[in-house]
């Protein structure tokens, strides 16, 4: 695994992590992050294309948990 494939993944990950906590907390909180949920989303969307199944993988898993958490702004 090449270092930036890894840094791809990583990054799909913690855009993961930022849904699925932001789903569990007030909208209060949501609001923060809905400035770059433009930009987060396009990330993941170009992760979604990548060469590696693993990248995809963790671009697949964090676009679900981040719609979800962002439905209406999604």
């Amino acid at each position: 695994m090449s270092e930036d494939q890894s840094d791809r993944e990583a990054a799909c990950h913690c855009i993961a992590e930022i849904g699925t906590k932001l789903a569990v907390i007030g909208p209060d909180q949501k609001e923060a992050f809905k400035p770059y949920i433009k930009e987060l989303l396009s990330s993941l969307s170009f992760c979604l294309r990548d060469e590696s199944w693993l990248v995809r993988d963790a671009a697949c898993v964090a676009t679900g948990c981040f719609v979800a958490c962002f439905s209406v702004e999604s």
